[in-house]
């Protein structure tokens, strides 16, 4: 009986045209274009290629039982689901989460088209942020090279520490001179010139560290969008016209910032990843400032509108944006709620040498006045 192949062909053909048609649903000739040949043509699908396929990281994490001798099943689904909660609750992050067994957990991230130049966006900001920090100075350091250095070798110093700013350069001018002053009253012993000579000085100190950009303000700034950001960065390069290093700082670091922003949700290396594993479920505790009185609170208050909320060394007290669920806040920057809170040690439990141990002692989950969820705990005597 003679064989014929041509019935086994037609099947393989349909086979891969219907195999083909799932993967490329709008590509001319495939099963839903002929019936829908005028719908868009997409030659994307949805699968997600794992790292054996297009390479990446891939991060295996071994995961305690808890220790109340009752082994759980699920342990390992149980934490990925946490995880992913607490680094990727969108799913806009490129994550293969894959638990295995119990107490094992396996993480990937694999490349994609954009990874590189992702990478390259990423050191470009990282050079823009070292250059725009390149344009600060330290406040005690100026101090210690005014003390300790003198003739050509301290006015080496201040035209470094001055950069190209002519306001830095003035403020400098008159702390040398100051310095100055201050040895000669010490030498002399004439102590109430040299205080005299101190309590001039602190205001320069102040102005002198107004020169400073941080980088957080900046970036407070930039995260404004809209008009709020340009208005704001105006105000920045008005107050720094003077200081082009810093005017060409600011504009790089702004181009940085925005590409990134663009880049989206994704990692684009191992370290970032392990970076957000470590930090998440992180909490800190603050006691709010809410027993101050009516003048101090207004004097933080203008600081806050003026400077937005970047620290200085030795604040007692710190701004920190509230969360969207208590909006309220008691002051408002750049659109956003703010809350001032306590950092001094008065207002703080550490453990360490030579301190009594403290601990939280319970944890559950309850409701707050308004019916909404709320976590309870209590400390330890």
């Amino acid at each position: 009986m003679p064989t014929t192949y041509t019935n086994r062909v037609l099947t393989i053909l349909v086979v891969l045209w219907v195999a083909a048609s799932a993967i490329y649903p709008r590509v001319p000739g495939s099963l839903l274009w002929l019936f829908d040949p005028t719908g868009p043509i997409n030659t994307k699908h949805a699968l997600k290629p794992g790292i054996d396929m297009v390479g990446g990281t891939s991060l295996t994490y071994e995961i305690k039982q808890p220790e109340d001798g009752r082994p759980r099943e699920k342990l390992a689904e149980e934490v990925a689901t946490a995880l992913k909660q607490r680094v990727d609750p969108q799913g806009v992050r490129n994550l293969i989460w894959r638990p295995q067994g119990a107490t094992r957990l396996e993480i990937q991230m694999p490349l994609t088209s954009q990874s590189a130049q992702a990478k390259t966006v990423r050191e470009n900001y990282a050079t823009a942020r070292d250059k725009l920090e390149a344009t600060n100075i330290r406040v005690g350091s100026v101090n210690d090279d005014l003390a300790n250095l003198s003739g050509a070798d301290r006015d080496a110093k201040l035209k470094a520490y001055a950069q190209d700013s002519k306001t830095r350069e003035g403020i400098l001018t008159k702390m040398a001179a100051l310095a100055d002053k201050l040895k000669a009253a010490r030498a002399a012993k004439d102590t109430q010139a040299a205080a005299a000579a101190r309590l001039e000085a602190e205001p320069l100190n102040t102005q002198l560290a107004d020169t400073n950009l941080p980088t957080a303000t900046l970036e407070a700034v930039l995260d404004l969008k809209g008009d709020a950001t340009k208005a704001r960065l105006a105000q920045l390069k008005n107050q720094f016209a003077d200081f082009p290093s810093r005017l060409a700082a600011i504009d790089a670091f702004a181009k940085g910032f925005d590409e990134v922003a663009q880049l989206g949700g994704g990692l684009d290396s191992a370290d970032e990843l392990k970076r957000l594993l470590r930090g998440s479920g992180v909490l800190s505790f603050h006691i709010l400032a809410n027993d101050l009185d009516p003048a101090t609170h207004a004097q933080w208050v203008t600081r806050l509108t003026a400077s937005g909320p970047r620290p200085q060394p030795g604040d007692p007290m710190r701004w920190f944006e509230s969360p969207r669920e208590h909006a309220g806040g008691d002051a408002v920057y750049g659109g956003k709620a703010y809350s001032l809170v306590y950092v001094d040690p008065q207002h703080s439990m550490t453990n360490g040498p030579g301190l009594p141990k403290w601990a939280v002692s319970s944890v559950q989950p309850g409701r707050d006045d308004q019916g909404g969820n709320s976590v309870n705990f209590s400390f330890d005597a």
